[in-house]
């Protein structure tokens, strides 16, 4: 019996052993199972990060592609608005300098006329002119002689004057010398009688 009992026990011990070795083969399965699903689990996480990753790229880039052909799209629009506003300045622009430029071709073209009647009327005026300068000259003439005559006159008036002036004196004299000699005739007249 005992050796019944070693059996057993060693029989036991065996099976313990190989339980325990069966338990540790479930255990390293179970944990294998384990460490592939948290693996598997792990990739999945990480393919669904790179695809997430991946999107967020794309769409980083999507919107990217987008915001740069919204911006070529406004820059197109605003280069044609402004080349629009250039092309209808220029067109006003030009517009308004032909007109300045008829405006100018009208006026250049009375001036030609009024200078072509100012020349005619200088023709006409010419020989008036000749004739008016001539007549000036005559005038001149005329007048500077009346003002030397005048002034002749003035002087021989002037001289008439001082000569009349000075008879008047030798008169006054004269006529003072003969009363003071009628005096003294008729003081010598009383004397001698």
């Amino acid at each position: 019996m005992k050796d019944q009992l070693e059996n057993t026990t060693t029989e036991l011990q065996s099976t313990k052993e190989e339980k325990v070795r069966e338990l540790q083969e479930k255990q390293r399965e179970c944990d294998r199972k384990v460490a592939i699903t948290a693996l598997s689990a792990m990739l999945t996480a990480t393919r669904h990060r790179l695809l997430i990753q991946a999107m967020n790229c794309w769409n980083c880039e999507a919107e990217r592609i987008r915001v740069t052909v919204m911006k070529d799209e406004e820059c197109k629009m605003a280069v044609k608005v402004v080349e629009d506003a250039k092309m209808k300045a220029l067109t006003e622009a030009k517009a308004s300098h032909e007109a300045e430029i008829i405006q100018l071709k009208e006026k250049h073209q009375s001036l030609l006329r009024s200078r072509a009647v100012l020349a005619l009327q200088e023709l006409r005026l010419k020989p008036r002119l000749v004739l008016l300068s001539a007549a000036f000259s005559r005038w001149q003439l005329q007048s500077a002689q009346l003002q030397a005559m005048e002034q002749e006159n003035k002087t021989i008036a002037s001289l008439q004057k001082q000569h009349e002036d000075e008879r008047e004196a030798l008169r006054v004299d004269l006529t003072n010398q003969l009363e003071k000699s009628r005096k003294e005739v008729s003081s010598d007249r009383e004397y001698d009688l």
